[in-house]
């Protein structure tokens, strides 16, 4: 079914007389606009034939062509983002400070920007709460973890605190005397 042309071209505009109203599949035939119909894709008689019906050949990519990862959704708790960001940025902020201050004396500059980079994924991460996760990420965090469960003495407080709950519940769930 044709369909009219109802938008004119003004006729103050200097470009009136060129102007041309162009659709995509369609064609003009003296101001009228004129359907024209195109092939399927893949040799199919009916333009969505191809995307439905199963064929041998995927057209879908059985890899991924640019070498990255599977993207990974995050759920973070808000308080957590936060206390992430800091940690993120502050590590980042020292690594930059490492490259401005020892340029020379660095043993593995091209390591530090790795890890300069891989910390601005993150953030990007904790922003738009997904990631494609690759090595460079998984050891700054791995790191991290490391450097915290240190400073902190996490071992010695597990530990610690194991003790306290088995005794804990070893004295609630007995009966006295």
């Amino acid at each position: 079914m044709p369909l009219v042309f109802t938008a004119l071209a003004s006729t103050r505009s200097s470009t009136a007389s060129s102007l041309r109203l162009t659709v995509e599949g369609a064609t003009t035939v003296g101001g009228i606009l004129v359907r024209q119909d195109k092939a399927a894709p893949g040799g199919a008689t009916t333009p969505t034939e191809g995307l439905t019906t199963r064929r041998d050949i995927l057209l879908m990519a059985d890899e991924n062509p640019m070498g990255r990862g599977n993207a990974v959704a995050l759920k973070i708790p808000a308080d957590q983002v936060q206390f992430l960001r800091t940690l993120f940025t502050d590590a980042r902020a020292g690594i930059r400070q490492e490259l401005k201050e020892y340029p020379h004396t660095l043993k593995e500059p091209a390591h530090l920007r790795r890890e300069e980079a891989a910390y601005g994924r993150l953030l990007a991460a904790l922003d738009e709460l997904v990631i494609v996760p690759d090595a460079d990420v998984r050891d700054v965090l791995g790191d991290l973890a490391g450097i915290i469960d240190r400073s902190n003495e996490y071992s010695r407080v597990v530990a610690e605190h194991e003790a306290l709950r088995g005794l804990l519940g070893q004295i609630a769930g007995g009966e006295s005397r």
